[in-house]
């Protein structure tokens, strides 16, 4: 370990020797542009190392972060001028406070690889945050890329499926049809629960797309169109069709109720907007789908059997028969049992599975228990980082979420990109936010940086594209 410290050390400083010259500032936007754009890249492709998971999108915020120490270095004027983002620095206090827990930490090579991540997901969201200058520009494209990932994701079912090999469509073993009856597609995500989340950056997106196009969402903003999307309208409603098809086919049941409880925050807005005539062209597209479905799986035995898992599995999930409930119901009473002891304190970044390995024994050796999550991220949080820790973490994801849907509410804004964005992030960090009593780990990079993205439209210098 020491030996791997003094080698990172020597490439980081030879990194910024190397970029010294050539750093400018403009870059700063660019690569927070790329972390974004990159976004979906979770697992596939990605590279196993002793201390974790290299990902495209680390690669990009670690050399965001030298070219930054570069223009320090240099003194850049404008990097020198910029007024970072007022939430920035209760990013860095979660950690701050977090500190006494690590005086309880008893496995250090998990909490290494764990805060690790977790600091990595903290950092991206403050890069993104006081860096992406264009973030209309970068979201318009990670839809777009998005795209790409749902191709993958239907060869994914498909491979599955017919019988290819796993190492052939990317499917993780424990989701595969030999376990499930029906393949659970996780595209180039870790598990079909994160990437459900993921997708509802393009449900979301494509949603809101459509309803300010239709100048739906936007009745007080007169005479704007996005002239991107004005030709290819039912091409956008048949995207945001494949991409609810899709995040039905990860079978995550925190995914769909988590979509499903979040829709009815469009309720308030339906006094304010003219969600109603949205609403009702998607009641009547959900209708025909539902007939187009039914109609096929007549003739049709992999949709007939398709439709079979997926009632099987919902079914087994209320009846509390399958795995995953009976999993989640036992790390939640654990978690809930350790807390009292450590609830100010808390006892480390990823050792829930190290101090609850006797309470969990029934489920395997100690190698395997001391990687798992309490499923539940706020308990997590607040058992693994203490409760100050706690309390600041739920003051960055709802202070944020809740203002920006406050001033949606109120009409407070005038610029229909603005909105779009506003209104598009809000929703799917509502999503989350939900999702989260339901999953765990906290360092879910996608979430960290969508919340940068919503936080970096406070900045005035913000570009807003109109086309």
């Amino acid at each position: 370990m020491i030996e791997l410290s003094i080698l990172l050390i020597c490439v980081i400083i030879s990194a910024i020797v190397l970029i010294y010259k050539l750093a400018r500032f403009e870059w700063l936007d660019k690569i927070a542009g790329l972390i974004i754009i990159t976004l979906p890249f979770e697992r596939i492709p990605s590279l196993d190392t002793p201390v974790g998971t290299l990902k495209i999108g680390y690669v990009l915020l670690g050399f965001g972060i030298l070219t930054l120490f570069a223009l320090l270095l240099k003194k850049d004027s404008k990097l020198l001028a910029l007024k970072l983002h007022p939430k920035s620095i209760w990013f860095l206090l979660f950690f701050v406070f977090s500190i006494p827990s690590w005086f309880f930490v008893k496995d250090f090579n998990r909490f290494l690889s764990t805060i690790i991540a977790t600091i990595i997901s903290f950092s991206a969201a403050v890069y993104v945050t006081n860096f992406s200058k264009n973030t209309f520009a970068y979201f318009k494209k990670l839809i777009f890329v998005f795209g790409f990932v749902m191709v993958f994701a239907v060869y994914q079912f498909v491979g599955d499926f017919v019988g290819l090999p796993l190492y052939l469509t990317g499917i993780r073993e424990g989701y595969s049809s030999l376990v499930f009856g029906i393949p659970r597609v996780h595209g180039t995500f870790i598990e079909p629960s994160y990437f459900a989340s993921g997708l509802t950056i393009v449900i979301y997106g494509i949603f809101f797309l459509i309803a300010a196009d239709y100048n739906i969402i936007t009745k007080n903003i007169k005479g704007l169109k996005f002239d991107f999307i004005k030709n290819y309208r039912w091409v956008y409603i048949c995207y945001l069709a494949l991409a609810l098809g899709i995040f039905v086919a990860t079978l995550s049941k925190s995914g769909w109720l988590s979509l499903g409880l979040s829709t009815v925050f469009i309720a308030p807005l339906a006094t304010k907007y003219n969600i109603k005539k949205i609403l009702k062209y998607i009641a009547g597209v959900g209708l025909l789908a539902h007939l187009a479905l039914a109609f096929v799986s007549l003739f049709s035995p992999f949709i007939q059997s398709t439709l079979i898992g997926i009632i099987a599995h919902v079914i087994a999930t209320f009846e509390l028969n399958n795995a995953t409930s009976f999993e989640r119901a036992s790390f939640f009473g654990v978690a809930l049992e350790i807390l009292p002891k450590f609830a100010v304190t808390g006892i480390g970044s990823g050792q829930f599975g190290v101090v609850g390995s006797n309470l969990l024994s029934s489920f395997g050796d100690y190698e395997s228990i001391k990687t798992f999550l309490v499923l539940n991220a706020y308990l997590e949080v607040w058992l693994e980082f203490g409760l100050i820790s706690f309390f600041i973490f739920i003051y960055l994801f709802f202070s944020s979420t809740f203002k920006n849907f406050a001033s949606i509410y109120r009409q407070k804004i005038s610029n229909k990109s603005e909105l779009f964005l506003k209104i598009s992030f809000t929703f799917i960090l509502i999503t989350a936010l939900i999702q989260w009593n339901f999953v765990s780990p906290v360092y879910l990079n996608h979430i960290f940086i969508i919340l940068g993205c919503l936080l970096s439209l406070d900045f005035k210098d913000q570009i807003y594209e109109i086309k």
